[in-house]
């Protein structure tokens, strides 16, 4: 039995994650046999070098230079998927809609249709060569916050394939600094959380009880989100590194970005429309503090809307060798339901 571990920018910390879980799986139930995606072909290495059968490792980096020269037929994945709005897939990604100006913004980012259709497809059709594969009976990914692991979602959910994700936490009760949970979908939700909730019932707290909530509501009350980006600016969103956390090494930041391939690593920025994001980040917090007393955690940005059906700007008309069409799978008509 195959269970499938889909990596993501988490690289080598999210795979030992999975090494391990797969592990624990085993010591139930020898007849455990886990598979990965990695995104870099240097994961995939890393991972066979701990003893994972190169056979049983896919990289994404390797998928996309064998396909250099395939044209993606966007019109299948509509059919083979008709529940997956891309459209909203490609608006869930931080790095293409600006959600995130906290760290790595791109700014505001634009890419050519014929780009962003053609790293779906490269994303999908991989997912779909390790389930023809490996027949996997459940898929593993990391949370739900980043294009690919979307993308895990709907092909896992268009083949009635169970998906899981691991969830970091961030609240606890006194005495428990770290841990997390196993997502049923993209949207946070826990089956087994919500089966627990219903056992309660109406019944009374014991004290024991009691005492956990109390512990985890004074925990809330007392949470300054002390998220990367505080904790790298001190606390002060107006120092230096507030344009960018990697300003004592930018130099080699900007080289290293410039590097990367971007059909494989697709949050490879514009150092331009990057720093001219978080320039316009600062000043909207300027701004705002001028009319809130307290600003939110996340800097105000633009926040993809909910799309809906009439909101897909599916099926432009583009040129290639197969003349196919290809999906204009863009969330810029959309923002501005938000601005």
């Amino acid at each position: 039995m195959y269970i499938l571990f889909v990596g993501n920018q988490g690289a080598k910390t999210s795979l030992a994650i999975c090494q391990g879980m797969a592990a624990g799986m085993r010591a139930c139930d020898a007849r455990w046999t886990a598979a990965y995606i990695t995104y870099r072909d240097e994961e995939r290495d890393w991972l066979a070098g701990r003893g994972i059968d190169e056979r049983d490792i896919l990289s994404f980096e390797s998928w996309v230079n064998a396909r250099r020269d395939t044209y993606p037929d966007p019109i299948r994945l509509e059919r083979d998927y008709p529940n997956a709005n891309w459209s909203s897939v490609v608006a869930s990604e931080r790095s293409f809609c600006d959600y995130s100006l906290l760290l790595d913004s791109q700014g505001q980012r634009i890419e050519p249709q014929e780009y962003t259709v053609r790293l779906i497809d490269n994303m999908v059709t991989l997912l779909e060569e390790a389930i023809r594969r490996y027949k996997p009976t459940a898929i593993v990914s990391q949370l739900a916050d980043t294009l690919s692991s979307h993308c895990a979602f709907k092909v896992a959910q268009g083949r009635d394939i169970p998906i899981y994700s691991f969830a970091p936490g961030w609240l606890f009760e006194e005495g428990r600094e770290q841990g997390g949970f196993l997502c049923n979908n993209e949207f946070l939700q826990s089956d087994r959380m919500a089966e627990a909730y219903a056992r309660i019932g109406d019944r009374k707290l014991t004290a024991e009880e009691r005492k956990r909530v109390d512990s985890l509501l004074s925990y809330i009350k007392g949470y300054r989100g002390s998220t990367t980006f505080y904790d790298r600016t001190g606390g002060d969103p107006f120092k230096a590194s507030a344009v960018s956390p990697h300003w004592r090494r930018y130099l080699r930041y900007i080289r290293d970005n410039r590097r990367l391939d971007k059909d494989v690593i697709y949050t490879k920025f514009d150092p331009w429309r990057k720093t001219r994001g978080n320039l316009l980040r600062i000043w909207r917090r300027v701004a705002a503090s001028q009319l809130f007393e307290t600003i939110a955690i996340d800097a105000l940005c633009y926040t993809p809307c909910t799309f809906n059906r009439k909101c897909r700007p599916w099926r432009k008309a583009c040129t290639g060798p197969t003349r196919s069409r290809l999906s204009r799978i863009s969330p810029r008509r959309c923002r501005s339901a938000t601005r």
